[in-house]
């Protein structure tokens, strides 16, 4: 029902919706737009994406060069993740490692990387021959 709610609330509050368009548009335009005083949650933000991303033919909203591709959406999500991290680096307490980054952005990262290099290795070989 919060969803149904949220979706009629993005669709015919107009001002609402531009809003949510402007403020992802800049998020993907560079880290200025991505501090905590104008974007205060990454959560809420996401779920303001979510719900715009919910309504029909949602790209419409989005100036041409602005479509949300699919690959746009990728590099949203990943700067939507790396904002969220470094606002939860507190004092004395270790950042994540790369390695951590990747195991919560990609589970199968490390299955993944040792495919690719299974399959560069036999290229390799095959090439040398």
């Amino acid at each position: 029902m919060v969803l149904e709610t949220c979706k009629v609330l993005m669709q015919f509050n107009e001002e609402f919706r531009k809003n949510t368009v402007k403020q992802v548009t800049d998020f993907l335009s560079g880290p200025e737009h991505r501090t905590a005083d104008i974007v205060p949650s990454i959560p809420v933000f996401i779920a303001q994406l979510f719900t715009l991303c919910q309504l029909p033919d949602y790209n419409q909203y989005f100036p041409e060069a602005d479509v949300l591709t699919r690959d746009r959406l990728f590099t949203l999500f990943r700067f939507a993740f790396e904002e969220q991290m470094r606002r939860s680096i507190k004092d004395g307490v270790e950042p994540f490692t790369k390695a951590q980054v990747l195991k919560i952005l990609f589970p199968d990262a490390m299955s993944l990387a040792d495919a690719l290099f299974k399959v560069r290795e036999k290229q390799i070989l095959m090439n040398s021959r």
